[in-house]
């Protein structure tokens, strides 16, 4: 379990309808732009961030494509198409280019990029430049990197499950996301042929043919891949299409949340 706790703060996207199990580093605290004297001291949010290099996300100006749709649709615009979406978040990556040019040059090393759920760069740098780093064109905030442990503790009441469950309510029908380490889509309870030898046959990089997604397990992505490591400085992310689980909690999770042997025992 220890090594799944580890390895769970950048994982999988599987979606269960019949689980999406994608990971994420949170940015939190953003640090609005001030003057250079007030980082590391003043500045909500950096007054937390070690002195020397550290993790922090640099947030951009412009909205990431879920806020730019819905503000699309807010404004009584059509929804946006898939190849508006596209060329929105094309033109992201193009702003995120530039400014990585620009980190680089002050001695950052980029590790990863978000676009849909929020714009910016996650970077390794020197804590001395991130006064520099709220100046550059297009940047709105600098946020320390919060990394998140899975934990059933707060979060069963949290998302109001135990208020559902004695509502009666079952889940029949429903197509569910599960964000966390994966699926073991083989699972016989998450609607797969539940023999060991087909899990331990599959390769968790790629999805062979016929093997994903199942009746039960509709999609999923792997925004980590299977060898990223939170705690490992120097560890970065490699996605793959396959969200096969590794760690085996995701799994747990999607069990709780939907597993049931299929078709019913």
């Amino acid at each position: 379990m220890e090594s799944n706790l580890r390895k769970a703060a950048l994982a999988g996207t599987v979606l269960i309808g019949s689980c999406l199990s994608f990971g994420s580093i949170q940015a939190a605290e953003p640090i609005s732009k001030q003057g250079p004297q007030a980082v590391l001291t003043e500045v909500k949010g950096l007054k937390d961030i070690p002195v020397g290099e550290t993790e922090v996300f640099v947030r951009l100006k412009d909205h990431p494509v879920v806020e730019w749709r819905n503000d699309q649709v807010a404004a009584g615009n059509p929804e946006p198409d898939a190849e508006s979406q596209r060329a929105y978040a094309k033109a992201l990556s193009d702003e995120q280019d530039v400014l990585s040019v620009k980190l680089q040059g002050m001695g950052a090393k980029e590790l990863s990029r978000l676009r849909v759920g929020d714009n910016g760069l996650r970077v390794r740098i020197d804590s001395g430049k991130l006064a520099e780093v709220l100046q550059l064109d297009g940047v709105a905030a600098v946020a320390k990197v919060v990394k998140y442990r899975p934990t059933l503790t707060r979060s069963v009441p949290w998302i109001g499950a135990d208020v559902v469950h004695a509502d009666g309510n079952d889940g029949d029908g429903v197509t569910i996301a599960i964000i966390d380490s994966g699926v073991d889509y083989t699972h016989a309870d998450l609607g797969g042929s539940g023999l060991p030898g087909d899990y331990a046959a599959n390769d968790p990089t790629v999805i062979e043919p016929g093997s994903f997604p199942t009746a039960k397990v509709i999609g999923g992505y792997d925004f980590a891949g299977v060898d990223y490591n939170a705690d490992d400085p120097g560890s970065v992310p490699v996605p793959d299409p396959d969200p096969l689980d590794v760690e085996g909690h995701g799994s747990h999770v999607a069990g709780i949340a939907a597993g049931v042997a299929f078709p019913a025992r």
